[in-house]
């Protein structure tokens, strides 16, 4: 069941100036008829369509410099990428040995540390930033979502048909330190799948992949508030070889902007299916919506407040400029 779920998982997941502009209303109410400009504004790509130097990406980090360093899922590589959008270089084509790879996802960076994985291959594959690899976490669980809080200390969600939600906290050896229980944990296991972001008090802000719920924690798992924003509709199923498997993401990720922001990207039950990017303050109220001009499957936001998502099919990393106005 397992084995299925991750293959499960792994289907469901696969420059000139462009301006998108979206009203925020001020918290404030008495003064609610003022607004904030939300600008979105395309400053690089990586990658070219049909040239052969990104070919699907899955998973995208930066480091403190803003470098960029993206998953391929079809030449197996881990590239980098400048604060400009210049190819640095990019790991060996199906890596051997105790790096090798079938198809890789999530990659996140930390004091001079790349931690990925792969969607096949339990554990997270640890490399310095210039693509050398270093060591293996082991870990015996497909993992959804990261985010390394220090070196000894990474926050994972995973994929399980059997256990309750929760963040896991382990250590560089793989074992858990710390269980961080979701305060609504499903019946169904399924349910539970989350990518997650922590903001610098240890608040964790956990955005559902099947159900219609974000909800904020303190580190021991409280709750502080939960949100629906589309009227808490039920997931579509299926049932397959006994499990009852949820369909399409209602949220596909998630991240924190440097001005005290959440941005999400919706799914299935958004206007613009893969590419509404819900805004919100750190108490859950939606202060916007903003479209992206393509679908994606991800966001991410680096130490200089630029988005990066999916374009030309994943072909190409797109980085937007976030101007609050």
């Amino acid at each position: 069941m397992i084995r299925y779920a991750r293959m499960y998982l792994c289907i469901l997941c696969i420059s000139s100036s462009i301006h998108i502009h979206a009203q925020v209303l001020t918290e404030d109410s008495a003064q609610a008829d003022l607004h904030i400009t939300i600008e979105l504004r395309e400053i690089e790509s990586m990658g070219v369509e049909g040239a052969g130097e990104l070919y699907q990406w899955a998973g995208v980090c930066t480091d403190e410099s803003c470098n960029v360093y993206v998953t391929d899922m079809i030449d197996y590589s881990i590239k980098k990428y400048s604060a400009t959008g210049l190819f640095i270089k990019k790991t060996e084509q199906r890596q051997t040995g105790p790096a090798e790879f079938m198809s890789l996802r999530i990659i996140g960076f930390h004091e001079n540390r790349l931690y990925v994985t792969d969607q096949f291959n339990p554990g997270i594959e640890v490399f310095n930033r210039d693509l050398a690899y270093l060591t293996r976490i082991p870990y015996d669980k497909p993992v959804v979502d990261l985010e390394i809080l220090r070196k000894n200390e990474i926050g994972v969600t995973t994929l399980s048909t059997t256990r309750p939600g929760a963040v896991e906290i382990i250590d560089s050896l793989g074992q858990v330190q710390k269980t961080i229980p979701y305060p609504r944990s499903e019946p169904n296991p399924l349910m539970n799948v989350a990518s997650f972001e922590m903001d610098d008090e240890k608040h964790l802000y956990i955005c559902f992949k099947f159900r219609d719920e974000v909800i904020k924690t303190d580190f021991k798992g409280n709750e502080i508030w939960t949100a629906h924003f589309y009227q808490n509709q039920k997931p579509e199923t299926t049932h397959i070889l006994g499990l009852t498997l949820p369909k399409k993401p209602v949220y596909k990720d998630i991240a924190l902007d440097r001005c005290g922001h959440i941005f999400i990207l919706a799914g299935r039950l958004a206007t613009h299916k893969s590419r509404d990017v819900l805004i919100l303050n750190k108490d859950g109220k939606q202060l916007s919506t903003v479209t992206l001009p393509e679908t994606s499957h991800c966001i991410h936001i680096d130490d200089r407040n630029a988005l990066y998502s999916r374009g030309e099919n994943g072909s190409v990393l797109r980085k937007y400029e976030i101007n609050y106005r």
